[in-house]
């Protein structure tokens, strides 16, 4: 659901380098068909802020971001952003819940009682009810169905179209069929290596995001394990 991962990404899930330790092994992919920025000698391109991952939690955390002030650029390797949100909820994107209880609309919330605390801490800052007037500030109509689900009435591409509005009001950079190949830690920044239409490009930044999702629908949305190797490289647990 679309307003978990914006409850996720407004609490702060441990994805966000901003700081800490620098002591890591550097995620990098092997042979890179460009030369890199730093290859060619020229300075990395500089942005406050990199999210790694077009999907609902990269947008909308690029989103809250960019409102804030912070210069962000959102990569994405799909050639499109949302990709599993258009395939979500039978094409109708399930994307909130409006249950009365915690239990029953996030059912992981059982396993452990620390998963459950860290929930109510989360939706406490981002509540459905601000994603629902998000929703309808656009103008998407919507249905409740069983345990509290909402669908939006037509397509769940109006969905996508307004997180990349929003994200565009914001003035977040949206790259496409952008694949990142390394993030590195170089003293106060992070360096991420990624390609785009066959040419290695590089970026620097005070902050990197990672929203890339985890494995589910590798096959029909191309998800990866970038971010386990990530936080792996980064000893992040």
């Amino acid at each position: 659901m679309l307003s978990d991962a914006g409850a996720l990404c407004r609490a702060g899930c441990g994805g966000l380098f901003s700081g800490g330790r620098s002591e890591h092994r550097p995620l990098q992919r092997r042979g890179l068909r460009a030369e890199s920025a730093e290859a060619r000698g020229e300075p990395g391109e500089p942005t406050g802020a990199v999210v790694l991952g077009g999907g609902a939690a990269g947008l909308l955390a690029a989103m809250t971001a960019g409102r804030r002030g912070r210069k962000v650029t959102l990569l994405e390797k799909n050639p499109e952003l949302g990709k599993k949100i258009r395939i979500s909820g039978g094409g109708r994107c399930n994307f909130t819940n409006i249950s009365d209880t915690l239990d029953v609309a996030y059912h992981s919330s059982r396993s452990s009682s620390n998963e459950a605390a860290f929930f109510e801490k989360a939706f406490a800052r981002y509540p459905p009810e601000k994603f629902i007037g998000l929703v309808e500030s656009h103008g998407i109509k919507y249905h409740e169905k069983k345990l509290g689900q909402l669908f939006c009435n037509k397509s769940a591409q109006q969905i996508v179209d307004m997180l990349q509005e929003e994200c565009l009001a914001a003035k977040v950079d949206l790259r496409t069929g952008a694949e990142v190949c390394g993030v590195t830690r170089e003293g106060p920044e992070y360096r991420v290596d990624y390609e785009q239409a066959g040419e290695a490009k590089e970026l620097r930044a005070q902050a990197v995001l990672v929203a890339s999702g985890g494995l589910s629908f590798a096959r029909s949305c191309g998800s990866t394990d970038l971010a386990h190797r990530i936080a792996e490289a980064f000893q992040l647990k």
